[in-house]
């Protein structure tokens, strides 16, 4: 089953220029400055929000350079977990830093970084739901809200949520990288190397922030269905992409090669077309459930492989990867 590529380059959007958006109009309030060539821009997902629902935003990634690099690691999916939030109460002008409070992981493994190649004008975009996360006063760099929050993460429900208020909202965000230290195991030295031997440069720099977008949080928010369903075809679109990459991997998953995840992703797409073509925004729960049944049937098959004592060591990662990473496409947005 073939699936369409559904990000693409975009070199006709102007950073400046109002962005229609779902049922509404959102219109940026700054434009993203670029970073060693790297400009990230986003626009409201959800215009007005409860405190205690995500922020979402699609964020996009455009290369303003006109030079072609890669990208550090992938963004699709977002890995929001090492991505941040700085907001501004545009009434009080008190500031926030939003953080994930999922805990950070172990260091990354071979087939776990996969760097992006990203051409002069090239653009991909993806709609991020920032679960679970937790609101410190004050613009601090990610570890400085991380170190904040920890010490009182077991009683951290209420104090670190977002008051309600009008909200300036960009997201920062950092990339994934093996570490920097000289005893490095070999299998982590060797994949390191080949990511920094390639021709083509990796994009400099740590940590990229967006432009700032608003955001209204509100006790009495109401769900805005058409934002719901357009999140969620944003996503299913992001999904069919991720897909693609994955099944491009004749070695690790095919017709012949773990033939039930082959068929369980085959099923992850079908319901990914489910959400494309949805036209009644009732349908939305049950059409939703559908996708993440089937998120759920790829997660258990590849964590069953990932156990499985003759499989090579490469094979199991990569299943142990796809068992965590298919997950964060997960719709539970709705409520």
């Amino acid at each position: 089953m073939e699936h369409p590529k559904l990000t693409r380059p975009l070199r006709s959007l102007s950073f400046m220029s109002i962005v229609f958006l779902l049922s509404g109009i959102c219109v940026a309030q700054s434009a993203p400055e670029p970073k060693s060539g790297l400009a990230v821009s986003v626009q409201t997902g959800r215009a007005v929000i409860k405190p205690e629902d995500p922020v979402v935003l699609r964020v996009t990634f455009r290369n303003v350079s006109t030079d072609t690099f890669r990208l550090p690691d992938r963004v699709n999916p977002p890995d929001f977990n090492r991505w941040y939030l700085s907001l501004r109460d545009v009434n009080s002008g008190k500031r926030y830093t939003g953080i994930s409070t999922l805990p950070m992981g172990a260091a990354s493994e071979p087939v776990e970084i996969n760097p992006v190649i990203m051409a002069a004008g090239d653009a991909t975009a993806v709609s991020v739901a920032f679960q679970g996360f937790a609101f410190v006063p004050g613009d601090m760099t990610f570890q400085a809200a991380r170190n904040a929050w920890f010490p009182q993460r077991l009683d951290s429900s209420a104090q670190f949520k977002l008051p309600a208020g009008h909200y300036e909202v960009a997201v920062n965000v950092q990339f994934r990288s093996f570490l920097n230290t000289t005893n490095l195991p070999e299998r982590i030295k060797a994949a390191k190397e080949a990511i920094e031997n390639n021709p083509i440069p990796l994009w400099k720099g740590d940590e990229v922030r967006s432009n700032a977008v608003p955001v209204e949080v509100r006790t009495d928010a109401v769900v805005n269905q058409s934002e719901i369903v357009q999140i969620g075809k944003d996503t299913a679109g992001s999904l069919l992409e991720f897909l693609q990459e994955v099944r491009s991997d004749s070695a690790f998953v095919s017709a012949r090669v773990h033939t039930g995840l082959w068929n369980d992703l085959d099923a992850v797409g079908a319901a990914c077309n489910g959400v494309l073509s949805m036209k009644d925004s009732n349908q939305s729960s049950s059409i939703f459930s559908t996708v993440n049944q089937a998120i759920n049937q790829v997660q258990q098959r590849s964590l069953e492989i990932s156990q499985r004592s003759n499989e090579s060591e490469e094979v199991r990662t990569k299943a142990r990867q796809l068992a965590s990473t298919i997950t964060k496409f997960t719709l539970n947005i709705e409520r």
